[in-house]
């Protein structure tokens, strides 16, 4: 009902300490991250851990710049602070994404700041992002032509790309079958994006399932103009575990 801001954390490199040093001390680092994290907020601000390394911070009655203020402090009192972990001293980073919110659904407050922590991990972790919404400028777009908005009107209008990757059979020195290679276009004066840098995105957003079965429609499809031809032709997709998991997928290939 008011103003504010959310920040995702996400500790880098968390797996490798956890399976190198043991689930055990993996739980006394998040303890440690934890107590430093709450030690340096407000008592009206909210911490919580959302994730196996991850945690969040809900900001009420905060703008923009104070969020990024605090974001930046985390990340240099993260910095700062070496840990012991089976008597040896490893150092703590962290990846923060920062969004503020006023008059948007909490889930989408949360998923803004997500994406934002992605954002700070690909652009070389240990550091904080601000998230900023898909808006007409092209300097916004160009960086930010992955979000799920874009991704929603690339399904609805049709503007995914599938490239057909030869696969060579080394016996028979033929190609014997193609790989689907997703592409996204970035829009006006933007290349073409991988599924790197906004799949990660759709999952989180949701709409993976959505993208996968605009790829595999198209998949059948193309078979079928194939084999109406008189010609065979295998395909391999690259599926989202996501999706894989969802039983409406199984039920929209048999259907397709």
């Amino acid at each position: 009902g008011s103003p504010g801001a959310v920040l995702m954390i996400d500790v880098d490199h968390f797996k490798t300490a956890n399976d190198t040093f043991g689930h055990m001390a993996g739980d006394d680092l998040l303890k440690g991250i934890a107590e430093l994290l709450k030690h340096r907020m407000r008592h009206t601000d909210v911490l919580a851990r959302v994730g196996g390394d991850e945690f969040a911070v809900l900001l009420p009655h905060t703008n923009a710049t104070q969020a990024t203020t605090v974001a930046d402090d985390f990340v240099k009192a993260l910095d700062n602070q070496a840990a012991m972990l089976a008597d040896q001293s490893i150092r703590i980073t962290a990846s923060v994404g920062v969004a503020s919110f006023d008059g948007i659904s909490a889930a989408e407050a949360l998923a803004r700041a997500d994406v934002a922590m992605y954002g700070a991990k690909q652009a070389g972790r240990n550091r904080f992002v601000a998230y900023k919404p898909l808006a007409g400028g092209g300097d916004q777009r160009n960086s930010r032509c992955s979000e799920v908005d874009w991704m929603r009107k690339a399904i609805e209008e049709d503007r995914f790309l599938l490239y057909c990757q030869p696969i060579l059979d080394l016996k028979t020195d033929e190609v014997s079958q193609y790989e689907l290679l997703l592409r996204l276009p970035g829009g006006e004066g933007c290349e073409l994006l991988a599924p790197n840098s906004f799949l990660y995105v759709a999952e989180r957003f949701g709409i993976i399932l959505e993208i996968d079965v605009w790829v595999v429609r198209k998949a059948i499809a193309l078979i079928g103009e194939y084999q109406r031809l008189g010609q065979s032709l295998t395909l391999n997709v690259n599926l989202s575990g996501t999706s894989i998991g969802d039983p409406k997928l199984a039920v929209f290939i048999e259907n397709a």
